[in-house]
């Protein structure tokens, strides 16, 4: 130990790189803070009941999942054996299973969204006549959809220009990319 505190040099090189190391390590901790404190503030919006409705995210996210379960049940009902409605029926399902599975109010909130897209997509691939049949569910689904996209939408807008107000610039926006921070907003 006596030979390494005489040693300046190599001293002098492991204070630099001790230093060098030290600023993104503790951006990076203290931006992972900042956004998990983000996410948690929009969580908690998410998943506080609403007076108007006293519903949250998880309550309003599961009549869209069983509306567009009900459209893609009536529309494979029709019996169409289109190529193209078949894709777009994996696609909703698909939408639907990952809708259920989303743990948090921003999972929900996102995989909504794709849902209501999967959704549109899917109605939109049948005849015109199909589609008639089809209405009712269609509209109950972006019904469902759109009282979350206004209930919900101010405090997301709010959430995303935070954590990327968080993320960007220098060195924010090197940290984050560095570290994974911020990513599948």
């Amino acid at each position: 130990m006596k030979k390494l505190a005489k040693n300046v040099p190599l001293c002098t090189v492991i204070l630099v790189l001790v230093a060098i190391l030290a600023v993104p390590l503790l951006g990076a901790l203290k931006l992972s803070s900042a956004y998990r404190g983000a996410e948690r503030q929009f969580e908690k919006i998410l998943t506080t009941p609403f007076a108007a409705n006293n519903k949250d995210i998880g309550s309003d996210s599961l009549k869209v999942i069983n509306a567009a379960k009900t459209l893609l049940d009536k529309g494979r009902q029709l019996g169409n054996d289109s190529a193209v409605i078949e894709d777009r029926g994996r696609e909703l399902l698909e939408a639907i299973e990952n809708c259920e599975a989303a743990k948090t109010g921003v999972q929900k909130y996102l995989t909504c969204e794709a849902l209501d897209s999967a959704a549109e997509r899917y109605y939109n691939a049948f005849s015109a006549d199909d589609r008639d049949a089809l209405k009712d569910d269609k509209q109950r689904a972006d019904t469902y959809y759109h009282t979350i996209k206004n209930t919900y939408r101010q405090a997301y807008a709010a959430y995303t220009q935070q954590t990327s107000e968080l993320v960007s610039g220098f060195p924010a926006a090197q940290i984050a990319g560095l570290f994974g921070i911020g990513g599948g907003k």
